[in-house]
């Protein structure tokens, strides 16, 4: 349409096609037309996006997700190639999966509480262009079965962290960080570790958001798990472990005044008697 000038620019939509022109001569007796050979086929273009890449599925853990690529022009030839990214809840600062170049992407824990693009690259004779797609809403950690597999469970996207000082009579206080999901409700389990902050064991009783450091703890380390549910799934993040428990150093009063013991007093030597005798 609109293509009734002498002229015509050649477009990539005409790549792969020929081309031919109808020339219409009329006077007040009439008209005539005639049309030309045609060219040879167009080509010579690189690929161009007309339709931008589009992810179907669902966003949860252990689902597979399928990247369309998108609608291109730049006639026949065009082989793409994929290249999936994790990026922020945002949809911003985005790194590349290694070894995720499928048009299928199984989703991980690693995505847990952030989004995902595709970066669609097609490739002809002229050149190679990509494109990239809308990000996922954010991934959540729901395992296939549990629930409704079309809706997000929760997800942890910042780890809890604990506040106090590590000595016997402390309190802890955990900073249950960040999830993402609807209704939560939050759970606390508190544990114990070695040194290394390694073979950790639940503490009986120790559910609620503080815990109060006590002599058993003397020699270990502490950290706290933190556990976010609601009606379709659960999510679990833990906080990095205290220093090392040690015991409270013993805290002097002020104001309290301080006795001296006295020392006892020194017995000084008689000083030495001297008695002068005359001679006759």
């Amino acid at each position: 349409m609109g293509a009734t000038n002498p002229s015509y620019t050649v477009a990539a939509a005409d790549n792969g096609h020929t081309l031919r022109v109808v020339v219409t001569a009329t006077n007040t007796n009439g008209s005539a037309s005639a049309t030309s050979l045609a060219t040879a086929i167009v080509g010579g273009f690189a690929p161009a996006n007309s339709g931008i890449p589009a992810i179907s599925g669902s966003p949860v853990l252990g689902q597979t997700l399928t990247v369309s690529p998108g609608t291109w022009t730049g006639g026949s030839g065009i082989t793409y190639t994929y290249q999936w990214k994790l990026c922020d809840a945002g949809g911003g600062n985005c790194k590349a999966l290694t070894g995720a170049t499928a048009s299928t992407y199984v989703v991980t824990s690693d995505a847990a509480g952030q989004t995902l693009e595709v970066t669609v690259t097609a490739t002809n004779s002229f050149g190679i262009v990509s494109a990239e797609s809308l990000p996922t809403p954010l991934v959540g950690a729901t395992t296939v079965g549990a629930g409704d597999p079309g809706a997000p469970g929760p997800a942890s996207t910042v780890s809890p962290h604990l506040v106090g000082a590590p000595a016997v009579g402390s309190v802890l206080t955990s900073v249950r960080g960040g999830f993402v999901g609807a209704g939560l409700a939050y759970r606390y389990q508190w544990q114990r570790c070695n040194r290394s902050g390694d073979a950790c064991n639940s503490i009986a009783g120790a559910t609620l958001p503080t815990y109060k450091l006590r002599q058993l703890d003397v020699g270990s380390t502490i950290r706290v798990s933190v556990t976010a549910s609601n009606g379709i799934g659960s999510a679990s993040a833990v906080s990095d472990e205290t220093s090392v428990i040690v015991v409270a150093p013993r805290a002097v009063k002020q104001g309290t005044p301080q006795r001296l013991k006295k020392k006892p007093a020194k017995k000084h030597a008689k000083a030495p008697v001297f008695r002068v005798t005359k001679k006759h």
